[in-house]
């Protein structure tokens, strides 16, 4: 019983070391950067179509969809 302990012990480990290095949090800092910048760039080339459409809700939802996904990403910051 104690073997597989030592073994569950040692298959967790490799998740303290990954989250505890700079290196992972700066690639998911990035990664998440990259995701509100392409949010930002899709919506400022399509900002005259999200403006026609019909329903308001879809606009806002669209519109604030990069504000979101900004905020988001800083708090991430914050917490890591």
């Amino acid at each position: 019983m104690s073997v597989a302990v030592v073994e569950l012990t040692d298959a967790s480990s490799w998740w303290h070391e990954i989250d505890d290095s700079p290196a992972w949090q700066d690639l998911v800092f990035h990664l998440i950067n990259i995701l509100v910048n392409g949010v930002r760039y899709v919506v400022f080339i399509f900002y005259q179509n999200v403006q026609r459409l019909k329903l308001e809700i879809v606009q806002h939802i669209l519109l604030d969809m990069s504000s979101l996904a900004f905020f988001t990403t800083y708090a991430l910051l914050v917490l890591f």
